[in-house]
Order: C-alpha cells, then structure tokens, then sequence
C-alpha cells in the first residue's frame, strides 16, 4: 500500500509538471475571460482527478476498511499535491525547505493513517481535541 501510494503522489508531481502552462495559467485566473473552457477543465479533467483518487481510496479501504468520507479526504489529499507543488513552481521550493521526497513520504504516512483501522474516527478525533484543549487549561 506505501508502494501504491508514493507511486500517486509520484504521479501527481509528474501530471502537474507535465500541465505547467495550464496550472500557471488556471492560477493566474487567465481563463476567468474564458468561462467555457473554464468549465470544461473543471468538468472534463480536474474533477476526473478528483473522482478518480476517490474511487482508488474506496477501493484501498475495501469493505473492512475504516468509513470514511473518502470524497472529501481525496480532495484534501489531491489538494495537498497541487498545493506544494504550485508552491515550488510559483517560489522555488517550499517556504521551510521541505524537499519533494519528505513531503511525499509525509503525503503517503497520513494517507495510511487514513486507511488504517488505526486512524481515529471524526468523533474520537474531536473527543481527543477537546479533552487535549481542556487539559491544557
């Protein structure tokens, strides 16, 4: 499963730095002039990403597997690709020199996690926030 993992985020970094011009020019907001074709990258190829990494987490977890909201853990994950990446393109690199193998291996940890048995539910996760915070007072 790390395997697999790596080899998405790998892929990631790889479709991102394959659309460059694209991803400047989404960023940008260039295409705002171009509703049309705003939509249709939106609709034919960012939301394909999108549902794509959901049906693969779905799969990954299998029916004995943790319930998740998947969707939303996709977006976040798929979120965190574009946004180191936008980051090195647009700077250079990332603000606290974090390199793209420990951001990857971070990336590919929480996802296991997420997919672990392990990881604590939304409800246990916000028990433990709230006990931490009130402790801590």
């Amino acid at each position: 499963m790390r395997e697999r993992l790596a080899i998405l985020a790998e892929a990631g970094f790889r479709r991102l730095d394959a659309k460059r011009d694209l991803n400047r020019i989404l960023h940008r907001r260039d295409l705002v002039a171009f509703p049309e074709l705003l939509a249709a990258l939106r609709d034919e190829d960012l939301r394909r990403v999108f549902q794509s990494m959901t049906h693969w987490l779905e799969a990954a977890a299998g029916e004995r597997g943790p319930k998740r909201d998947w969707q939303a853990i996709a977006a976040v994950l798929v979120g965190a690709i574009a946004h180191y990446w936008l980051l090195r393109d647009a700077i250079g690199g990332h603000p606290d020199d974090v390199d793209e193998d420990r951001y990857r291996a971070a990336w590919v940890e929480m996802a296991l996690l997420l997919l672990s048995n392990q990881a604590p539910s939304e409800g246990e996760a916000n028990q433990a926030r709230t006990q931490d915070f009130t402790e801590s007072k």
